[in-house]
């Protein structure tokens, strides 16, 4: 690790994390990949809007992510945390 850190260009990274409470448009426990993925996209979309509509010349963001849990059950029946 110390020849990678010799011979790696130091990155400096100005930063500006904002939350926002956003809905999913799923319902409340997505019970599968797909709605689980669904409800992160809505939240993402969201955020990105809410940016948008925060800053006075509809700056958009860099980048909006979010985030949404899920289950989904398992060839045995068991249910699986997303």
């Amino acid at each position: 690790s110390e020849i990678i850190n010799n011979n790696t260009p130091s990155l400096s990274v100005e930063l500006e994390i904002q939350g926002f409470n956003t809905p999913s448009g799923v319902s409340d426990q997505p019970m599968n990949d797909e709605e689980t993925k669904l409800g992160a996209q809505n939240r993402a979309k969201a955020a990105w809007d809410q940016f948008k509509a925060k800053t006075e010349e509809g700056k958009e963001p860099d980048l909006a992510v979010g985030l949404e849990g899920g289950l989904e059950e398992d060839k045995d029946k068991e249910l699986i945390c997303m």
